[in-house]
């Protein structure tokens, strides 16, 4: 199960870079995939400020999972995300934004939720304030 858990936050990452480029519609069908509809609502609504600064994301980040606790269909994932290969792009000419990379190794923790067709979603995450080592 935990693996599961690790799969789908994992695979959180990528897509969420993905979505800033897409259509509202197309962004939604994709965030849903890996996010609760509470959570998509507020993803879609920074992607359109995002898109209104004509602004994409940048790179990937590399997910280090540390620990990974589950409680029937809830689970909370702890991160040690590395994000210095990560950064704002202008989306008309997809150019890193100088001054805008991330810092690397910093604490995410992120709450799933198991829905009823049996996908992990993220429910809630949040940077943690603490610094942390691969």
């Amino acid at each position: 199960m935990e693996d599961a858990v690790v799969e789908a936050y994992t695979a959180y990452w990528p897509a969420s870079t993905r979505a800033v480029t897409l259509p509202r519609e197309e962004a939604r069908r994709l965030l849903s995939q890996y996010e609760t509809d509470d959570q998509v609502e507020g993803e879609l609504k920074g992607i359109a400020r995002y898109q209104e600064m004509d602004r994409e994301g940048w790179g990937e980040v590399v997910v280090h999972v540390k620990k990974v606790t589950v409680k029937g269909d809830t689970a909370t994932v702890l991160d040690c995300m590395d994000a210095s290969r990560t950064g704002e792009a202008d989306s008309r000419t997809h150019k890193l934004i100088p001054g805008t990379l991330s810092t690397p190794y910093f604490s995410v923790e992120a709450t799933m939720r198991r829905g009823a067709d049996g996908r992990w979603r993220i429910l809630q995450k949040k940077a943690l304030e603490s610094k942390c080592t691969r």
